[in-house]
């Protein structure tokens, strides 16, 4: 990857995400934690990916399944840091990211970062200002936002409003409501009926051993829609240009979906350490080469998904038939279409379109 880039990657984007295995027994490695796949009866792992910005792997670590996804960044950066000598790094990472603690380590290793904040956690003057200062218009990814900055600990607090974002942060918590609406009956909730998740859980009130729908809760929330703000310490760049840069990081969802989905790597049916590291890393090595196959086809030609790769490479076939007299084989390829041609010139092979000797 480094040598496509002339061995200069000075933008990485980190991110984590849980594996779970078909099993309930714990060990150093395989744990219970927090499960972004909902799995929380199962024990898992903590995998932390780091990309180029064109989704491109550089490096994975695998961690504990009871790890706190904040604690794995700076121990991810000390390890790029010794492993490939790199000397000016800016970091794109989640809100899960954001503690002082990081940040703090980040800026002491010299790091330069961009971190999603979580607005809502923020002092209230800050808050404040933050809904009720006037924003100026730019352009985030082709796309028009109003933007503002504010000062937070010495650092930058970019925000950024989208009238796309907040149509979908309503969408969202309307459907929430929804969901609680059909619980409600003579205006309450009964306890056993709430609904096991924090999502809808926030929007609910308890008292006297009863539940109703928290009004206030709800429209608080509302004056968020749209908003979202990144933390970053990088001083020579514009507002727009950071929040584009952080608007990136769907590269490396996008990564973790691939795996996931696509090249299978969970769940997880292996149970020693050595051969769960062995899985992960195979599946590392397949998703690499992956990604490759999709960098190098977009630099020669229109641009390709990893699926509609590998459906043009799947139906690339062959049949062999054999001469009963001669005792000769000979291979008859199937029609090749114009994308595997396009597949087979950019990774400078050939494929015959014509019968031939099997040799």
């Amino acid at each position: 990857t480094l040598s496509l880039f002339g061995q200069h990657v000075d933008v990485l984007f980190f991110d984590v995400t849980t594996l779970y295995f078909e099993s309930i027994v714990a060990d150093d490695l395989k744990d219970f934690g927090y499960s972004k796949d909902c799995k929380f009866k199962e024990v898992q792992v903590v995998l932390a990916l780091v990309t180029t910005t064109g989704g491109l792997p550089i490096s994975y670590r695998l961690f504990p399944g009871n790890t706190y996804e904040g604690k794995t960044l700076v121990a991810m950066v000390q390890e790029l840091q010794k492993e490939y000598s790199i000397n000016n790094i800016l970091l794109v990472a989640d809100r899960a990211m954001f503690n002082e603690e990081n940040l703090l380590e980040m800026e002491s290793l010299g790091i330069e970062y961009i971190v999603a904040a979580r607005l809502k956690t923020l002092p209230g003057n800050l808050k404040a200002d933050i809904l009720q200062s006037e924003y100026k218009a730019a352009v985030v990814m082709d796309e028009l936002y109003w933007v503002k900055e504010f000062g937070h600990k010495s650092r930058r607090l970019i925000v950024g409003y989208s009238s796309r974002r907040a149509k979908k942060d309503a969408a969202d918590r309307q459907r929430l409501v929804d969901r609680l609406m059909k619980k409600v009956k003579g205006g309450k909730i009964k306890l056993k009926d709430l609904i096991p998740n924090y999502g809808s859980k926030k929007y609910v009130r308890v008292e006297n051993g009863s539940a109703s729908i928290h009004q206030e809760k709800i429209e608080s929330d509302a004056q968020w829609d749209g908003l979202h703000g990144i933390i970053t310490n990088v001083k020579d760049k514009a507002p727009d240009e950071l929040l584009s840069r952080y608007r990136q990081l769907w590269q490396i969802e996008e990564a973790f979906r691939i795996n996931k989905h696509d090249l299978k790597m969970r769940p997880i049916f292996h149970w020693t350490e050595k051969r769960i590291k062995a899985h992960i890393a195979i599946c590392f090595l397949a998703f690499t080469l992956a990604k490759q196959a999709v960098y190098r086809v977009a630099l020669q030609q229109d641009k390709m998904s990893f699926e509609q790769i590998r459906n043009e490479l799947l139906h690339a076939q062959s049949s062999v038939m054999i001469d009963l007299a001669s005792r000769k084989k000979y291979v008859i390829p199937s029609h090749v279409t114009v994308n595997q041609k396009k597949l087979y010139h950019v990774f400078g092979l050939k494929r015959s379109q014509v019968p031939y000797e099997l040799t």
